[in-house]
C-alpha cells in the first residue's frame, strides 16, 4: 500500500470515529433531556404499562377577585400594599368621603326632624280622641237635661226632696244640740272630728264647683244652673261653718263656743233652704223657652261631636303624612350610608393583595379594577391542552401528580375537583379544562401563573 493510500485511509477512519462519537454524545444528551422533561400532553403508558394522561396547566389561587369601586372619586387612603395579607372585611382603599359624610349627616338630621314631627302628630291623637269623648259626654248631659225638663217629676223625686227638707230641719235641731254641747267644753276627739268635717265639706264643695263650672262651660243654664248654684252656695256655707267650728275648737274651749255652735246651726239652716229650693224647683212648671234652650244645647253638643271627630280624622291624616316623611327620610339615610360605605373598598375574603393599581390622590372610575385579591391558602391547577380523546379518562376525585416547571424534582399531590362539560376550540383542537386542587405545596414558593404539568392515571387503570 502506498503512503498516499495509507493517509487517505487514516483520514477516512478518523472521520468515521469522530462521527460515531458525536452520534453517541447526541444520543446520550437526548436521552437525558427526555428523562428530565415532563411528559407531553396525551395518554402514554408508564413503565408498568398503565395509561397515564398528561396535560399542561397554570397555577391559580383557590379564590381571586378583581375589586373596583362602584362610584367615582379620589383615593384618599391606601390602607394595604402589594403582597400584604388582609382579612375579610378589612379596608384596602378609601376614597375622599368628606362630602358624602356631610350628606349622611344632613339626611340623619332630616330623619330626626321627621321623627319629631311624627311624635308630635301621634301625641295629638289621644288628645283629639279625648275631645270626642268629652263632646259625646256633652251630648249625653244635654240630652239628659232635655229629658229631665220634658219629663214630669216622679213621685219618688218629690218624696225624696221632701225627705231632704225634713232631714235638713232635723239637722238644725242637731246642730243646735251640738252648739249646746260645745258650751260644755271640747276635747281632742272633737277637734279631729271638726277637721274631718272641714275636709268633707271641702271635698263636697269642690265636686259641686266642678259640676257648676262644667254647666257654665257648656252654656247649660236655666233650672240645672240654678239648682247647682244653690247647692254650691250651701256647700260653701258648710265649708265656712265647718272651718269656723274647727277654728273655734282649736282656739280654746270657751272663747268661741257660742260662735261655732251658731255657725253649725246656720249651716243646717242653709241646707234646709237648699232642700226647700230643690223641692220648689221640682214642683215648678217647665217653660217653652227652657225646653227650646235645652234642645239647642243638644244640637250644639252634637255639632261639637262632629267637629271633634273631624279633628281626629285630620290628626290621623297628619300621622300618616308624618309616617311617610319618616319612611322617605329613612330611605335617604340608608342610601347615603350605603353610598358612603361604597367609598371604602373592603376585602371580600381573607387573602393577599396580589396587585394594587392606584396611589393616593388618583381619581378612580366606577367599575375599573384597582385591586386584585388572591387566597393562596390552597392552590389550583387549570389545564389548557387536554384533548377530547383524553378527557374521557378523567373523573372528579382522581389523584394527580403535579410537577411545577419552576421547581424541578418536586412532585406535588392533588385531586381532580372539576371536569369541564363544555369544550374550547383552540387552533382547531377541541380542548377541555380540568381543575386540580393541590393537597400540599403551601410551604413552597409557588406563584400565580406558574406552569404546571399533571399526570393522571386514566379511568379504569387505577
Amino acid at each position: 500500500m502506498s503512503m498516499k493510500r495509507t493517509i487517505v485511509c487514516l483520514v477516512i477512519g478518523f472521520f468515521i470515529l469522530s462521527g460515531g462519537f458525536l452520534l453517541y454524545q447526541r444520543t446520550v444528551s437526548a436521552g437525558n433531556e427526555a428523562a428530565a422533561a415532563p411528559s407531553p400532553a396525551g395518554t402514554t403508558p408508564d413503565k408498568t404499562g398503565t395509561a397515564i394522561i398528561s396535560a399542561e396547566g397554570r397555577l391559580l389561587p383557590v379564590q381571586t377577585a378583581d375589586l373596583a369601586f362602584a362610584v367615582q372619586g379620589q383615593v384618599a387612603e391606601v390602607l394595604a400594599t402589594e403582597g400584604s395579607q388582609v382579612q375579610a372585611g378589612e379596608p384596602i382603599l378609601r376614597l375622599d368621603t368628606r362630602q358624602m359624610t356631610l350628606h349622611v349627616q344632613e339626611t340623619e338630621l332630616a330623619l330626626a326632624q321627621a321623627l319629631a314631627t311624627l311624635a308630635v302628630a301621634e301625641a295629638q291623637i289621644p288628645v283629639l280622641q279625648a275631645g270626642v269623648t268629652i263632646a259625646e259626654w256633652g251630648v249625653t248631659v244635654a240630652q239628659a237635661q232635655l229629658d229631665l225638663l220634658l219629663a214630669p217629676p216622679l213621685p219618688a223625686e218629690i218624696t225624696a226632696a221632701e225627705a231632704n227638707v225634713a232631714a235638713a230641719q232635723a239637722g238644725i235641731a242637731q246642730m243646735a244640740g251640738n252648739r249646746d254641747a260645745l258650751l260644755n267644753g271640747n276635747n281632742e276627739v272633737q277637734i279631729r272630728a271638726a277637721e274631718a268635717q272641714v275636709a268633707a265639706a271641702l271635698a263636697n264643695r269642690d265636686a259641686l264647683q266642678e259640676g257648676y263650672d262644667h254647666l257654665i262651660a257648656n252654656d247649660i243654664l236655666g233650672a240645672p244652673e240654678e239648682e247647682m248654684r244653690l247647692r254650691l252656695q250651701a256647700a260653701e256655707a258648710q265649708v265656712a261653718s265647718a272651718q269656723t267650728a274647727l277654728d273655734a275648737l282649736q282656739a280654746g274651749p270657751t272663747a268661741v263656743q257660742s260662735a261655732v255652735g251658731n255657725a253649725g246651726v246656720g249651716v243646717a239652716a242653709a241646707q234646709r233652704d237648699a232642700a226647700e229650693a230643690q223641692l220648689a224647683l221640682l214642683q215648678a212648671p217647665v217653660s217653652a223657652a227652657r225646653v227650646q234652650q235645652a234642645e239647642e244645647a243638644v244640637a250644639q253638643a252634637q255639632t261639637a261631636v262632629s267637629q271633634a271627630q273631624t279633628a281626629v280624622q285630620q290628626g290621623q291624616a297628619a300621622v300618616a303624612q308624618a309616617e311617610a316623611g319618616v319612611a322617605q327620610a329613612q330611605t335617604a339615610v340608608e342610601a347615603a350610608q350605603a353610598a358612603l360605605a361604597r367609598m371604602t373598598l373592603l376585602a371580600p375574603f381573607d387573602g393577599i393583595v396580589a396587585n394594587l393599581e392606584v396611589e393616593a390622590g388618583e381619581v378612580v372610575m366606577p367599575g375599573t379594577a384597582v385591586v386584585t385579591l388572591a387566597d393562596t391558602t390552597t392552590w389550583l391547577v387549570e389545564t389548557s391542552n387536554l384533548t377530547e380523546l383524553d378527557v374521557v379518562g378523567v373523573a372528579v376525585g382522581q389523584p394527580v401528580d403535579v410537577h411545577v416547571d419552576a421547581l424541578p424534582g418536586q412532585t406535588l399531590r392533588g385531586t381532580v375537583i372539576d371536569v369541564a362539560l363544555a369544550s374550547q376550540v383552540v387552533q382547531g383542537d377541541v380542548l377541555y379544562t380540568i381543575t386540580i386542587q393541590l393537597a400540599d405545596g403551601t410551604h413552597l414558593p409557588l406563584r400565580w401563573g406558574m406552569t404546571a404539568f399533571v399526570d393522571i392515571v386514566a379511568t379504569g387503570e387505577q
